[in-house]
Parts: structure tokens; C-alpha cells; sequence
């Protein structure tokens, strides 16, 4: 009984240190403190948690305060978090998917022209797209140099008999003056989803031309109804967006986990894995399922070099 107590109070005080180490990411990116203030927080957390070992109130002062924090936390909502938010050049555009007919209209198709990642000249146009016309479906994996390969960013891309192509991205939304792609803020709700929606010009040159990301890009084996499933559902996601904002989680809601459900149309893909979190080897997970074209007996690295994109231009 006293070695059960003792492991009981041991883990107790762990998680109090590990809610302690998140409020303090809370002041530096949710409230945005400055140094001196996220300082002086970190500091009293500290003296708090030290303590708690003997001083008992001091332990119910530290709850208080992580509870406070977490409160808060939990209460923030997308609508008052990004209300009259200014957004990056890149994101301050969504697209507007309206239907018609059977035909899906997409107004503020991005199609940017680029000098180099950062020097651009913005470009919106619009498509129609009919779903009885797909044809096939790619997907793209862009390699960011995390070593081991641990992490890369996912893109699908659909074509059209008529030669159309729609390229779509799921993104953080980035307030203006904050940088994309970093980890903490998307842990604090401090980006919006974005279901970007371009041609593959810009979406897929910006990442393997103007970034220098290794970009593989594989032919699926989606068809038929299953086809047009995903494509319906990337439709719907990008409409729900457009009238109501949702928080980017960077584990939980990131450029692969918000794709899942569309990819999941598919039954062999019901039920991923690990991969999908070290999204990096998500690759042959779907390879594993049959979601990849490939000839007789290929290996998966004979796949990948055969689907680089070597797109020097510039």
C-alpha cells in the first residue's frame, strides 16, 4: 500500500510538471507575452511546483493557476480567435466552391507566379469541374529534409477527361506576420485550416522548384464511385471552411490527418495506422493497401525514384 501511495504522488507530480511545461507554452504562443512576462510566469510555475513538496497550499495555487490556463485554453473558439484576423499574402484568399447542375464551380482558384517562395505575384481564377469526368487521382509527398524522413507534406491532385486539373493542399492558415509550418503554434491554435485548392503549377512547382523540397508524386488507384467520393468530400470540406473557421492542430489536424476522412472513401484505407502521424512513411502504407499504381513485383524505392518529380525549371 505505501509503495502503491508513493508511485501515486510520484505521478501525480509529473503531470503537474508536464501541465506546468504547457502553460508556459501557452504564455509564449497563445498569449504572446513577452520575454520578460513569459519569464516571470515560467519562474513562479517553477517556485510553485518546487513548493508543493512541502507547502501544501502552494500545490493547490499551482492547480488553480494550470486549470486557469487550460480553461482558457479550451473556451478559445475559431470564431473569436480569428475575428478581423489579418492573413498572410499566400493564405489571405480561400477558395468558394459553389454546385450547380451536378458541376462543382471553384472561384478563387489559386494560380500564383512565382519569382522565388517569397516574391510573388498573387493570381485567383476559377474552374468548373464535373465529377462525372475524373479520371484518376494523384498523390504527392513533399520531402521538408526531416531527418530519418519522419515528416513530409501531402497533396492530392485530381484529373479530368477534359484535361482539368485541381490540385489541393490542406494547410495552416497564417496570421499575418507569423511564419507557417512550425510546430508550437499549431498546438495553440494560433493557424486555421485551409483547403487549398490551386492548379499544379503552383502548388506543386512552389514545393519542388522555388522551396528545393524533393517532391514525389504517385499515380492512385482510386476509381469509379470511390473516385468520386473523395472528390465530392474534398469539395464539402473546403465549403465548410469557407463558413466556418477550424483550428490546425499540428499532430491531430496537419497537412496528412486532414485528408484522412477523404482518403478513408476508400475501404482498404479504413483504418490507418502510425504512419499517418510520422506521415513521412505514409507512403507505404498505401502502398501496402494497394492505393499506389506500381508494376509486377516492384519494391517501394524502385516506386519512389520512378515518381520524383524533377522539376528544375525556373
Amino acid at each position: 500500500m505505501k509503495n502503491f501511495l508513493l508511485t501515486v504522488k510520484i505521478f501525480f507530480y509529473i503531470l503537474l510538471l508536464l501541465v506546468a511545461l504547457w502553460c508556459v507554452g501557452a504564455g509564449c504562443w497563445m498569449w504572446h507575452f513577452p520575454v520578460w512576462a513569459w519569464t516571470a510566469f515560467a519562474a513562479a510555475l517553477a517556485g510553485l511546483l518546487i513548493s508543493s513538496r512541502w507547502i501544501a497550499e502552494a500545490k493547490w495555487m499551482l492547480l488553480i493557476v494550470e486549470i486557469s490556463v487550460m480553461a482558457s485554453f479550451f473556451l478559445t473558439t475559431p470564431e473569436r480567435a480569428f475575428k478581423d484576423v489579418k492573413w498572410n499574402d499566400e493564405c489571405e484568399e480561400i477558395a468558394h466552391v459553389r454546385i450547380l447542375n451536378g458541376k462543382f464551380f471553384i472561384f478563387g482558384l489559386r494560380s500564383f507566379e512565382y519569382r522565388t517562395a517569397e516574391d510573388f505575384d498573387k493570381c485567383y481564377t476559377y474552374t468548373v469541374l464535373d465529377p462525372a469526368l475524373l479520371e484518376s487521382m494523384d498523390i504527392a509527398f513533399s520531402d521538408w529534409g526531416i531527418p530519418f524522413g519522419a515528416a513530409k507534406h501531402m497533396m492530392l491532385k485530381f484529373n479530368f477527361k477534359d484535361g482539368k486539373e485541381l490540385a489541393v493542399s490542406f494547410e495552416p492558415r497564417v496570421k499575418k506576420g507569423m511564419r507557417g509550418g512550425m510546430f508550437l503554434p499549431g498546438i495553440y491554435k494560433q493557424y486555421g485550416q485551409m483547403m487549398l485548392l490551386g492548379t499544379p503549377e503552383d502548388l506543386f512547382d512552389l514545393r519542388s522548384i522555388y522551396r528545393g523540397e524533393k517532391l514525389y508524386c504517385y499515380r492512385t488507384t482510386a476509381q469509379g464511385r470511390v473516385l468520386e467520393e473523395m472528390f465530392v468530400k474534398t469539395m464539402c470540406y473546403a465549403w465548410n471552411l469557407e463558413r466556418k473557421p477550424e483550428f490546425y492542430h499540428s499532430v491531430f489536424t496537419n497537412c496528412t490527418t486532414g485528408l484522412l476522412d477523404i482518403l478513408k472513401s476508400d475501404p482498404r484505407l479504413k483504418n490507418p495506422d502510425w504512419r499517418a502521424i510520422l506521415n513521412g512513411y505514409f507512403e507505404r502504407y498505401l502502398l501496402e493497401n494497394g492505393f499506389l499504381e506500381r508494376r509486377d513485383g516492384e519494391c517501394f524505392l524502385s516506386l519512389q525514384v520512378r515518381s520524383y518529380v524533377n522539376s528544375n525549371k525556373k
